[in-house]
């Protein structure tokens, strides 16, 4: 360990390590709210309405679920820290953090996959 990270390590909060987490923390919650409501919406009201039936809408709804598993993991930053433990070992925050690295992929390669599914769509209707 270098001398500048043994200067940083269990040396209680410090604003450097305490401002980013509180922003991406309050980002994720917004974007947690929003993600569970697309998903409360598309499962709630899929027998009544014939576009919340679609493949399209499904995709969307799983998509917000990988974001909801990928915000939560910015609120595992703010814990950290919170409790002034400004380094952690690697193999401690990838336990931590695997469900978030998990949702962030699927959320991408979901979201690359919708992307293609409509570009289908409006290339080639159905006529």
């Amino acid at each position: 360990m270098s001398a500048q990270s043994s200067e940083y390590k269990d040396n209680w909060t410090r604003f450097e390590f305490f401002l980013p987490p509180i922003v991406y923390s309050f980002v994720g919650f917004i974007r947690i709210l929003f993600n569970t409501s697309v998903c409360y919406i598309t499962i709630k009201y899929r027998k009544q309405y014939s576009t919340l039936k679609t493949n399209t809408a499904i995709l969307l709804t799983i998509n917000s679920f990988f974001e909801i598993l990928h915000q939560s993991g910015h609120f595992i930053y703010l814990i950290i820290a919170v409790n002034g433990i400004n380094l952690i070992q690697l193999n401690k925050i990838i336990l931590f953090q695997i469900h978030s690295i998990i949702g962030m992929f699927s959320a991408v390669f979901l979201f690359n996959s919708l992307s293609f599914d409509r570009f289908l769509g409006v290339a080639f209707p159905i006529l």
